[in-house]
């Protein structure tokens, strides 16, 4: 591995191997760098009259279902109305009482990289970016983590959430053989855990995906959530020679063009569960500059 030129300006990618709690809370000076630049954007817009998806009396949208007795008639959704034949109503929420789910893949397939750092190390700070910018929102965060062959789930509203997530993404352990949970299972608790208009990021390189992932990925879909897919420049573009890989029985070689047929297979079932799940996409590489993480934000 080769460590690359710092970044200039921007977020600079934590390097190395090893996810530290220490990098992890140093995140949170660039959460404040994108939540001040959020604002001056805010301002902005409000100034030169665009139109704003939110609400001004700090409400966002909950849900569009059937009007019922008691509800305001001025939060009537017409064309829900027309297409329906029954009256239906939007129903709002305050803001900040939206919770906010991250499902933080450190399988081991997240431990790779040939620039700068691995996948895991990339994966959880984008993580550690997301949670700080919403705690600062006073955002209630859950979490699900899979890392050394478990799952685990970390309920919205638990005391010290964040600082949870992170010692369970620190205690990673490199090189572990174990049997690992599968994805499906790491989105079926996902799904079990948002609720009610929950923001959902899926921070993965996603290479665990199967058929299994579809019906989760379904269940998520009212969500409209992010699918903040982690890779490294050997996945992007691959070399013109031979790869070198270590096994467990030592090194061997995979040739290009099995490698490219692999990873075009990893695109197409990515592409598919993006769908599935109705998910916005973001992709991040090794050692590049994390500045686009404010556009899932």
């Amino acid at each position: 591995m080769y460590v690359q030129q710092p970044v200039q300006g921007g977020i600079q990618p934590v390097g190395g191997t090893q996810i530290r709690r220490q990098d992890l809370l140093n995140q949170r000076r660039f959460a404040m760098r994108i939540d001040e630049a959020g604002r001056r954007r805010s301002r902005a817009l409000r100034q030169g009259g665009a139109p704003s998806i939110k609400r001004g009396d700090g409400l966002e949208l909950d849900e569009i279902r059937a009007f019922q007795q008691g509800d305001n008639p001025r939060h009537i959704d017409w064309r829900v109305t027309a297409r329906s034949g029954d009256l239906h109503t939007k129903q709002y929420r305050q803001e900040n009482e939206t919770p906010v789910y991250l499902l933080l893949d450190l399988s081991p397939s997240m431990n790779f990289g040939s620039v700068h750092s691995f996948k895991s190390v990339l994966a959880a700070q984008l993580a550690a970016l997301i949670g700080w910018s919403y705690r600062r929102s006073r955002r209630r965060l859950g979490a699900v983590v899979r890392i050394n062959g478990e799952l685990h789930g970390i309920r919205a509203g638990e005391d010290d959430a964040l600082m949870h997530l992170f010692a369970i993404a620190c205690g990673a352990v490199q090189g572990a053989r174990m049997q690992a949970e599968r994805f499906a299972d790491a989105l079926n608790l996902f799904a079990q855990l948002c609720h009610g208009g929950a923001d959902a990021y899926i921070i993965s390189d996603f290479q665990g995906l199967d058929e299994d992932c579809d019906t989760p990925l379904t269940l998520l879909r009212r969500y409209g959530g992010f699918a903040i897919r982690v890779r490294d420049a050997l996945e992007i573009l691959p070399p013109n020679d031979s790869l070198p890989i270590r096994t467990g029985s030592g090194k061997s070689w995979v040739s290009r063009g099995r490698l490219a047929q692999h990873l075009e297979e990893l695109d197409a079932r990515f592409e598919h569960a993006a769908m599935q799940g109705a998910l916005n996409v973001q992709e991040f590489c090794t050692g590049e500059d994390l500045s686009a993480v404010k556009a899932v934000l």
